[in-house]
C-alpha cells in the first residue's frame, strides 16, 4: 500500500519555511491573499499535462489519480524536497490538503475563505462550506490542515516544551 505525504517545516527564528512532498498532496503558499502552489504532484494526470494536454481535455479520466511516485513504491521516488528554504512574510498561510480536498475546491474559493477568515480553524471551515461533495463513491481521500504566520488574532502556535513538577513532559 502506498500513500503521500506533504510536510511543512518553518524554523521561526530564521523566519523561513521548506517543505517536501510526494504524490499528489500538496502544499499551497497564501502571500497578500493569493494562492501560490508550492509543490508539483507526482500522478499520471500531472505528467499528461507536463506533456502538453490541457486540463479540460483529461477531465473525468480514470487514472487521473494514479500515482508514478509514493511513500512505499518499489521504484525509487523522485526527489520532492524545497532546495531553497522560503522567507516567510508576516501574514503568510499555508494549506496543506489531500488530492480529495483539492479536486473538489479549486484556489479562488480558498481565496475567498481566507479573506473571511478570522482563526486557521474558521478557513478550514469556510473551504469546507464550499466544497461541492461528488456523488458516493467518487470521494477520496480527503484532509486539510491550516498553518498561518504572523499577526492574526490567533496565529498557528509554537509549543515549548517543559518539565512539570513530578517529571513529566509538558507542552505549552
Amino acid at each position: 500500500m502506498n500513500t503521500t505525504v506533504a510536510t511543512l517545516l518553518i524554523d521561526t527564528e530564521a523566519a523561513r519555511a521548506t517543505w517536501c512532498q510526494l504524490g499528489d498532496s500538496r502544499i499551497y503558499l497564501f502571500r497578500h491573499g493569493r494562492a501560490c502552489l508550492l509543490t508539483h504532484d507526482h500522478s499520471v494526470l500531472q505528467a499528461m499535462m507536463d506533456a502538453g494536454f490541457e486540463r479540460g481535455s483529461l477531465r473525468g479520466r480514470r487514472d487521473r489519480n494514479t500515482l508514478y511516485a509514493a511513500v512505499g513504491s518499489v521504484d525509487t521516488p523522485p526527489t520532492a524536497v524545497c532546495e531553497v528554504p522560503l522567507v516567510l512574510q508576516s501574514g503568510d498561510a499555508f494549506l496543506l490538503c489531500s488530492d480529495g480536498f483539492w479536486e473538489v475546491l479549486d484556489e479562488t474559493a480558498m481565496e475567498e475563505a481566507l479573506k473571511e477568515a478570522v482563526l486557521p480553524e474558521d478557513w478550514v471551515k469556510g473551504m469546507l462550506a464550499r466544497i461541492q461533495v461528488p456523488g458516493p463513491g467518487d470521494m477520496d481521500n480527503f484532509s486539510a490542515l491550516a498553518v498561518w504566520v504572523g499577526p492574526r488574532i490567533e496565529v498557528t502556535r509554537v509549543l515549548t516544551r517543559y518539565d512539570d513538577d513530578v517529571g513529566r513532559i509538558v507542552w505549552r
